[in-house]
């Protein structure tokens, strides 16, 4: 059974908008992508596009168990999702696309219940940034973010990713160098900085984590952006140097095993000509938090037509298994897509199945 979400609050992390947006902490590197909104564009097209809820949400239902306590006091001992709310969202809202947008659904009316309690309406609001950025609904993530008062390095990375994605990378990169100079460098860090376009940062951010206990997280996040970026000769080394850690905590083994997927996933893979592929629809898998994760892709007129996770186990992809093979159709291979955040395992299995199927099928 999994562990409930902590809910300490790192108090040397209280970023507000005018923080995030500030000019200091901010210098440019080759690789910044190009800046599509200045800091004021990027804070009046928050302020005025965040508040309106996506067109989906009201064709989505607010269902809800009739015994879930709606206030965040736990009433139950134990897991107890359908009494719980903090448990129900880890526990039920992040098990697949539907269940995230209902749980999107279910916070805007925990918003309004609690609305008259600023710490329970403060909570319900940055969970609402944390689920619309699992949702990729980017200026919504910001704007409730921004309401709560971002408070933790998790939540400032995620916001950060958010800023980058609504074309303002100036604001991203202040977000994040306030965050690494907290004291505190998060290993999501790396894949932040990268996510960013900022690749100089995130390999010198892993060298220096490499040799501290959280080695084999620094690498394997390392490899997986290399992957992301299309760098597929330094993803293997680096996947090699996770592997290669004998001391870390104790994620060791499952990261060292995820490692052992991308060496597994990547051999070969670089000589794929997708245009090459034969017309038909080709499996694989590859190991995920749970058991394998299986996809079937299907290649027609030397293109990428489709994706679909044929199978798997997993009980919490925050909507992975929809948003992750659609953007492999979109980038027409797995170059240039993003893990999603908080299930990271679950979307770079389907990563990593979908280059094994391609180089089975380029063979």
């Amino acid at each position: 059974m999994p562990a409930s979400r902590s809910t300490r609050t790192d108090t040397f992390l209280v970023f507000g908008i005018a923080l995030a947006l500030g000019a200091a902490g901010w210098a440019a590197e080759a690789d910044d992508p190009p800046v599509a909104r200045t800091l004021q564009e990027l804070e009046q097209h928050i302020e005025e596009a965040g508040k309106t809820a996506p067109a989906w949400l009201d064709d989505t239902p607010l269902e809800y168990p009739e015994t879930l306590n709606l206030d965040w006091e736990k009433v139950a001992e134990g897991w107890q999702p359908n009494i719980n709310l903090q448990t129900h969202v880890f526990g039920v809202i992040g098990r697949n696309a539907t269940t995230l947008r209902r749980g999107i659904r279910l916070m805007h009316h925990v918003l309004e219940v609690n609305k008259d309690d600023p710490e329970k309406a403060k909570r319900t609001m940055t969970e609402l940034g944390r689920l619309y950025a699992h949702a990729e609904e980017h200026v919504q993530a910001a704007y409730w973010h921004q309401k709560a008062g971002v408070n933790r390095a998790e939540d400032a990375i995620a916001v950060a990713v958010c800023y980058h994605k609504l074309g303002c990378p100036q604001a991203a990169v202040n977000m994040l160098n306030r965050v690494q100079s907290s004291g505190r460098t998060p290993v999501g860090l790396i894949t932040a900085w990268a996510e960013i376009g900022q690749m100089g940062r995130a390999k010198r951010l892993a060298e220096q984590l490499g040799g501290t206990s959280v080695g084999d997280a620094a690498f394997l996040a390392m490899g997986n952006a290399c992957r992301r970026a299309g760098e597929y000769g330094k993803a293997l080394g680096y996947y090699r140097r996770c592997q290669a850690v004998r001391t870390g905590n104790r994620r060791n083994q499952a990261n060292k095993n995820r490692a052992r997927s991308g060496l597994e996933a990547l051999a070969g893979f670089a000589d794929v000509n997708v245009a090459a592929i034969p017309d038909g629809t080709y499996e694989a898998e590859s190991r995920g938090y749970r058991g394998p994760v299986k996809v079937a892709v299907t290649v027609k007129d030397g293109r990428i037509e489709s994706v679909r996770v044929a199978q798997h186990r997993e009980d919490r992809t925050l909507g992975g298994e929809v948003a992750t093979p659609t953007h492999i159709v979109e980038k027409q291979g797995i170059k240039g897509v993003d893990a999603v955040t908080g299930a990271s395992t679950t979307t770079d299995a389907i990563l990593n199945a979908t280059a094994k199927a391609l180089t089975r099928a380029g063979k």
